[in-house]
């Protein structure tokens, strides 16, 4: 892209900036760049000291605030994104000047609040901030006798600019927290963005169950009440749901299933805002795969417009259940993309499913790019890297025969704790 100005043209190349965290130590953060015009660049650009090695990190909504949860350490961090941009000019044959924009994005800790309340001394594996109101919430893992909390942030400053304590967001300290189940631990946690925010559901991995809590109207982001609990039927114990995701419409719960690696669709009660009945399941593993040879990860929907549905299934090389058997051998996990249906958020088909290009692999989370539904980045723990991943369709005379995907470019961070999840600033 380029714009003029007085000096002559300014030019900027697609360059988007990531940050991700270590799931297990060392506690770095690492700041990453990924040029999506060929031949594909993606590359670290800061390493920086974490306040622990984090388990899940997560924008606050305007992108000026990352936080951070921690499987290693009973609080959650707070982060200051920090910009830097420079200019580079020179000339063309023209004798035209010609500016070059670069933006240098990295972290700052700002503050680590410790788990209080109900989650005294309890540790987690996500945290997920409130896109209108003040608040970042968390839940304990591992179970049993799981409890959430939800934490302020600072308020931004004030119009005239007077106020010297930054641009608001970073976190203060714990204001609320509520238990679950005796048997729950919690993974994941979603809110619904087609009522504000005002519902968040949780997946009890532990307990097999679907929990939905409302938040008050008043504006403060308080967790007053459980709206309902979906327990998994007795067919279906075992399942473990890990992560899920709304969609726009409000009107399906997406959940990725640990053990049994498929994704399902739940419809959400239009009244009630509960989990209501399942509509679909989709398995993330190919026909005749063990799926005690797996554990699935991370259920994702596409930016911006939410039109797919990405899911991962990692690979399995631990003992089995039956002690007297050997490992498994390594092999690969898999991504997979489903089309949703923009009105009532059904999954209509699976694109794709390949399996992943190293064996093994303990995160495979992956994350959506924020400016594309074709774009996404994936992480690996056993390896130690950062891939990113393209959809690619296969065109015939009645339009779009085939989909797929491949990855396009790779960064290795092998540190022995990178990587857990990515999160795109731009």
């Amino acid at each position: 892209m380029t714009t003029m100005t007085m000096m002559g043209v300014v030019t900027q190349a697609r360059v988007h900036h990531l940050f991700i965290g270590n799931l297990y130590p060392p506690a770095r953060l690492y700041a990453l760049a990924f040029d999506d015009e060929a031949p594909y660049r993606l590359e670290v650009t800061a390493n920086m000291t974490a306040d622990s090695a984090h388990s899940w990190i997560a924008f606050d909504a305007n992108r000026t605030n990352v936080y951070g949860a921690s499987l290693n350490k009973s609080a959650i961090a707070s982060y200051e994104v920090i910009v830097a941009v420079a200019n580079a000019s020179s000339a063309d044959g023209n004798g035209h000047a010609t500016i070059e924009e670069t933006k240098n994005v990295t972290l700052e800790l700002r503050n680590s609040v410790a788990a209080a309340g109900a989650c005294f001394n309890r540790t987690s594996a996500y945290v997920l901030p409130h896109p209108q109101y003040p608040r970042v919430f968390s839940a304990s893992w591992p179970g049993p006798d799981a409890c959430a909390m939800s934490l302020s942030t600072t308020p931004p400053p004030p119009a005239n600019g007077s106020s010297g304590g930054g641009g608001g967001g970073i976190l203060e300290e714990v204001v609320q927290s509520w238990r679950y189940g005796n048997t729950s631990g919690i993974h994941g946690l979603a809110l619904d963005p087609s009522d504000g925010g005002m519902t968040i559901y949780s997946a009890d991995l532990n307990g097999d169950a679907l929990w939905a809590h409302f938040l008050s109207p008043d504006g403060t982001g308080r967790v007053v009440g459980l709206r309902g609990r979906y327990d998994l039927p007795d067919a279906q114990k075992g399942s473990h749901p890990r992560h899920l995701v709304v969609h726009p419409s409000g009107k399906v719960l997406y959940v990725v299933m640990e053990a049994t690696n498929v994704v399902v669709a739940y419809a959400i009660d239009q009244r009630l805002r509960i989990v209501a009945e399942e509509l679909s399941r989709h398995s993330l593993l190919p026909p005749g795969a063990d799926p005690a040879a797996y554990w699935s990860a991370e259920v994702m929907l596409s930016q911006p417009e939410g039109a797919y549905l990405w899911a991962t299934a990692r690979a399995w090389t631990g003992r089995r259940k039956d002690p007297t058997q050997p490992p498994f051998a390594p092999h690969p996990g898999f991504i997979s993309a489903f089309r949703l249906d923009g009105e009532s958020g059904a999954i209509t088909e699976q694109l794709f499913r390949v399996p992943t290009t190293t064996l093994d692999g303990i995160a495979n989370a992956i994350s959506p790019a924020p400016w594309s539904e074709d774009w996404a980045a994936m992480t690996d723990v056993g390896t130690g890297y950062v891939q990113m991943w393209r959809m690619e369709r296969t065109e015939g005379d009645g339009g779009v025969v085939a989909t797929t995907a491949r990855d396009v470019a790779r960064v290795n961070i092998p540190d022995g704790g990178c990587c857990a999840n990515v999160i795109w600033y731009d």
